[in-house]
């Protein structure tokens, strides 16, 4: 089943991202701004809530990013794409203090999953969601088969 409960489509996918943590949702964003209207990405992740994974799981507020939030945008060509983020969630802080501070590690995972969907919303290919864990990888058929 994918992330909202609907069968796994048949038709075989070009890309499979396995695993979905900040790593596996920062590949997802950027095959999806890359890629042609006919390419079908898969991302495959057992946990229910994306972009966590073990550095970005944490609830606490005290557990914070070690770099500046001013070094943490997930695009090369937007570098203060993560603090725009940040300053649209705390409109009363300060820019500059938020570019140079470092934020919770929880912000950076909403963060990551906010531009994943904002990336499959612009996006003409398609990303399917699948709740799973990958055991095996197997060559088919002239391709590879994840189990």
């Amino acid at each position: 089943m994918t992330a909202a409960g609907e069968p796994v489509p048949e038709d075989p996918f070009d890309i499979a991202v396995v695993g979905g943590g900040a790593g596996g949702v920062l590949c997802a964003i950027h095959a999806l701004r890359m890629s042609k209207p006919d390419v079908r990405i898969i991302l495959v992740e057992p946990e229910p809530v994306l972009a966590r994974g073990v550095a970005y799981a944490t609830a606490l507020p005290e557990h914070l990013l070690n770099v500046p939030a001013r070094r943490m945008s997930a695009f090369d060509s937007k570098p203060d794409d993560f603090v725009e983020f940040l300053v649209a969630a705390e409109p009363e802080a300060a820019p500059q203090t938020l570019a140079n501070g470092y934020a919770q590690r929880r912000q950076y995972g909403e963060y990551l999953r906010q531009r994943l969907w904002q990336a499959r919303e612009a996006s003409a290919t398609t990303l399917v969601v699948l709740r799973d864990r990958v055991e095996a990888l197997n060559r088919e058929h002239g391709g590879l088969r994840l189990e």
